[in-house]
Parts: C-alpha cells; sequence; structure tokens
C-alpha cells in the first residue's frame, strides 16, 4: 500500500462508482471519506428480499457483457452467475410470434435489421424517432421500435441516433446478459467494509467551493462544512441537472452545455407475480406491445416456483403510466389478458409491486441516455477542474459502456487514476 495518509479525498455518492473509488484509492493509502445524501448505499442497485423466492432487484439487475470489471467483481466473490438463456417474442398483428416468425414479414424484418445495426449510422444527427418516421416500415412496426429507445433509457424522439452510435461502436464488454443468484448489492460488501466508519449517511451536500487554494470546501444542507484536498462527485446526472449541488466558482460552460445536453428519464420497473407460469417456458423479451413496450421474465427456464413477469417502462411510457396511478397495474394485467387470452392473467395475478425511480429521492431517474447533438458530452462531463474536483458516475463514462455498472465501476477506476496522476504527474 502506498504512503498518502496526508492526501485527503471526499467522494460525493455512495453508488457503485463512489464506493468504487473510496475503495480503490484507500487502498493505495489516502485518506478517503464518502458523503451519501440517502441513508442507504447502493444508488441505482436496490434489492428487494421477500416479494420472492430470489432477490428481485429494483433497479441495475444484469450483468452486461462477460467482459467487464462487473463480471470479474462477481467472479471475485464466488457468486453463481446466471447466464440468461431465452427467446424473445413480438406481439405483431395481434399474434404472439417468435422474433423468427416475425422476421418472415419484411417490415418487421427490417425494424429487427435497425435495432441490430444502428451503431453502425454516421449520417447527420437526427433523433432516432425522425429518422424512422422516414422509413417505410415505421408505421407498421412502430410498436415493436419503441423498444429501442427503451433499451436505452428512454424514448425514440429523445435519442441521438449519430451520438448514440459513436458510443454504441465503442462497447467492448460483449453481447451477453447475466444475473446473480444473490442480491446486486453483495457485491458491493467489501467496498464497504473497506470504507467502514467513513461512509456518511444523509449527509446532503449543498455546495462545492474551489477558490480557496489550499482546499476544496463542503457545504450539506444542514450547514455542517467539510474540507478536503480532492473531491470527487458521483452523483447522478440529474442531480446535476436539478442544481442541488451549486458550485463555486460555477461550473466552466461548457461542462454546463454536457450536464444540460446529455439526457435522464424517468424508469419504471412492475414487478407482477402470479400463481403460474401462463407464457412460454423460455420467454426471455417480449416486445411489440402498446401500453409496456417491453415484458421479461426473470430467470428464462429456470424451475423456480416464482413466476414473475416485469414490466419494463422508460421515458414517455413511464409518464403514462404514472398519470394512471393506482389504474395503472390493471392496465398492465389487461394487456397480458389481451396476449395470453381468456382472463389469464387477471385470474392468476398473485402480487405486485412498482419501482418507479422518478419518486426515489437523490436519484430521479434511470440512467443516462445519449441525447441529440449530445456527441463528445460524456467526456466534457468527466472532465476535473482544476485537478481538484473529479467526476465519476455512468454518465461520465465516454468509452461505450454508459448507462451501465460496469461502465460506472470503469469511470471509478479513471478518477482514481486522476488523482494519483496529479499528485505524481510521472504515473
Amino acid at each position: 500500500m502506498a504512503e498518502n495518509k496526508a492526501t485527503e479525498v471526499i467522494v460525493i455518492g455512495a453508488g457503485i462508482a463512489g464506493l468504487y473509488t473510496a475503495y480503490l484509492l484507500i487502498n493505495e493509502g489516502y485518506k478517503v471519506s464518502v458523503l451519501e445524501a440517502g441513508s442507504t448505499y447502493g444508488g441505482r442497485i436496490k434489492s428487494l428480499t421477500g416479494f420472492a423466492q430470489t432477490p428481485i432487484e429494483l433497479g441495475a439487475e444484469f450483468i452486461q457483457g462477460k467482459k467487464s470489471l462487473l463480471y470479474d467483481l462477481a467472479e471475485y466473490f464466488d457468486e453463481e452467475i446466471v447466464t440468461i438463456k431465452g427467446k424473445n417474442f413480438v406481439w405483431w398483428q395481434g399474434k404472439l410470434l417468435s422474433e423468427f416468425e416475425a422476421a418472415k414479414n419484411d417490415a418487421v424484418a427490417k425494424a429487427f435489421d435497425f435495432m441490430e445495426n444502428a451503431w453502425q449510422y454516421r449520417d447527420e444527427e437526427i433523433s432516432v424517432e425522425d429518422f424512422l418516421a422516414k422509413q417505410p416500415y415505421y408505421e407498421p412496426t412502430k410498436d415493436i421500435l419503441a423498444v429501442f429507445g427503451m433499451e436505452y433509457g428512454t424514448s425514440n424522439e429523445k435519442i441521438g441516433l449519430k451520438s448514440l452510435a459513436k458510443n454504441d461502436a465503442l462497447w467492448q464488454a460483449g453481447s451477453r446478459n447475466y444475473k446473480l443468484k444473490v442480491p446486486m448489492l453483495n457485491l458491493l460488501r467489501e467496498f464497504i467494509e473497506c470504507i467502514g466508519k467513513n461512509l456518511h449517511f444523509n449527509h446532503i451536500v449543498k455546495n462545492i467551493d474551489s477558490t480557496n487554494d489550499e482546499f476544496v470546501s463542503i457545504e450539506l444542507e444542514n450547514g455542517k462544512k467539510f474540507k478536503s484536498q480532492y473531491i470527487v462527485c458521483t452523483v447522478p446526472l440529474s442531480i446535476l441537472k436539478k442544481k442541488y449541488i451549486t458550485f463555486t466558482p460555477n461550473l466552466p460552460k461548457e461542462k454546463i452545455t454536457a450536464i444540460d445536453t446529455l439526457g435522464i428519464d424517468s424508469g419504471i420497473k412492475v414487478f407482477l407475480k402470479f400463481k403460474r407460469k401462463f407464457w412460454h417456458e423460455t420467454l426471455w423479451e417480449l416486445y411489440g406491445t402498446s401500453f409496456c413496450p417491453l415484458y421479461y421474465q426473470m430467470f428464462p427456464g429456470s424451475n423456480s416456483d416464482d413466476h414473475i413477469l416485469v414490466g419494463y417502462f422508460m421515458g414517455k411510457f413511464a409518464e403514462s403510466f404514472r398519470n394512471k396511478s393506482n389504474l395503472a397495474v390493471k392496465e398492465l394485467v389487461i394487456e397480458l389478458d389481451s396476449i395470453f387470452g381468456n382472463k389469464v392473467a387477471s385470474e392468476n395475478l398473485i402480487d405486485s409491486f412498482v419501482m418507479d425511480w422518478k419518486k426515489e429521492k437523490f436519484i430521479e431517474g434511470a440512467y443516462s441516455f445519449d441525447s441529440l447533438k449530445s456527441e463528445g458530452m460524456r467526456e466534457i462531463l468527466a472532465k476535473p477542474i482544476g485537478k481538484r474536483i473529479f467526476f465519476g458516475g455512468e454518465a461520465t463514462n465516454f468509452n461505450g459502456h454508459a448507462a451501465t455498472l460496469h461502465g460506472a465501476m470503469e469511470t471509478a477506476e479513471r478518477c482514481s487514476q486522476e488523482i494519483k496522476n496529479t499528485l505524481n504527474p510521472s504515473i
């Protein structure tokens, strides 16, 4: 362990990016404190137990790719990693079809081709919605194509196609999805143990002041103040957008532009627990539906006694669900009745649970996305200020892995390295 005990670092935010940043720096000998506005750690990792035999992940749920820091972390803890193996189904012209069957229609095949190869787009910037509206296959496949924006955390009209494609082209983690059989929060336990008593909850940061040449000052909402040589800010993009944390002096104009330009939207997950499984055993994703553009089965092909479908809502679809209030879950079940017939969903529903990330205090959104003309904005957002204030979190990942847990971990490695480079430029 290096001896850097005189160097103090405060990390703001106890999501995976903040915790991993602190863990890395502590193991290099730095004195690190973590300030978390909420009453618990994990950020957008939040597990629910008791609803089912296996933990329910209310937020981040999947390990996206084998070539990732998150996959490595799960292997390090020797956790059982389950490969998602299932088939996707499409609701198309009043029929439930496999993707293979649906693709026999030329318009559907072209919609699939767009979703598979959008990362290769290199023409002028345009929203996904406006691009698709010009395509002859769009009108008959509109409900199918809605899932594209959903996967990126919003609706198609808010995504900049060129900006998205440039980032997607950098993806290197792999194409398979994996899950754990234990709560995702378990992967953070070594970070928590390492930080120990220096993890402070209910510490709501109000202002970061870097006008002093010797230290950076932090003021909390309750008036309490901290000072440190370095600050690592890992709060969600939504918190920066709403200016819950102010900066003295003001942030550089280019960083304000990056914060304003990059997108983050509403996100809702609805867990529906049934008496029996009335869908195909191997079903993984079901899309093309109008109210909820995407359903998925938590463990396709498993022998679990829990029969759970998840309704996944992002952007305008999440807003629509929220606006229906107490009737929203009922409408979701009615849609499933229309797909599978004979009121099978209504008659077999046991329980439901709704997780609305827009309403989650200190989070207020799902995950970042590449909005119109946002190319290069992630790198600007990640840029340190005066070699004393550093920025991490999934939205600052400019290597193709934004909006993922492993992407957030990559930013922690970058921030810790940036601090080390500041002290020892030769590293």
